[in-house]
């Protein structure tokens, strides 16, 4: 009998060699989004600490007042300066815009905000709320990250809790600022 001597892969081989290869890849898609996500969430959480250390500085420079939420930190002239570019907050011009730091949300999303500059401006932005309920647990919902993406919350005479996810009444000097992550929880902060 005469021995055939074909050189080549078996279709088992290589249904095995694929099947390994579909099972890497399968790997790497699911966890690069989810590593993304974890980036992102790192750079808001980064973005967060820096807003409190502008606000600490802010207390430093003006005998421990913190600045005033609806006058310093959310108050924007609707007129536009010679550049056509919004005018902002005092305390966002500056304290938060001061520098060679960016502070812009590293999702992508453009949003009109803090640092939006004209209408046409693509940058991405934080947009920044007041928490005034008087209920505490209000101010940091179950919503969906669609609905509180980019923006960060203040809440004056608070701090943050022991729990996630929690902020507890505080004096007139302290104030909480969080908001919420993509990768799900909040983050929160209370000035010194």
């Amino acid at each position: 009998m005469k021995k055939d001597n074909k050189k080549g892969f078996t279709i088992i081989e290589v249904v095995l060699v694929l099947a390994i290869a579909g099972l890497i890849f399968m790997v790497v898609f699911l966890a690069v989004p989810r590593l993304q996500r974890g980036q992102r969430d790192s750079a808001r959480k980064r973005h967060l600490g820096d807003l409190q250390s502008q606000i600490d500085n802010y207390a430093s420079n003006n005998n421990g007042h913190l600045p005033d939420v609806k006058e310093e930190l959310l108050k924007t002239v609707t007129e536009k300066d010679k550049q056509g570019d919004y005018k902002v907050a005092p305390f966002i011009n500056e304290y938060l815009l001061t520098g060679s730091s960016e502070f812009v949300d590293p999702s992508g999303v453009p949003e009109s905000g803090v640092g939006a500059g004209n209408s046409s401006d693509e940058t991405r932005t934080y947009i920044l709320a007041e928490c005034d309920s008087t209920d505490d647990k209000k101010c940091i919902s179950k919503g969906d990250w669609e609905v509180h993406k980019n923006v960060i919350y203040f809440k004056q005479s608070a701090t943050c809790g022991d729990r996630e996810n929690t902020i507890k009444p505080a004096s007139k000097r302290k104030m909480a600022v969080f908001m919420k992550l993509e990768n799900g929880g909040y983050h929160c902060l209370s000035n010194k």
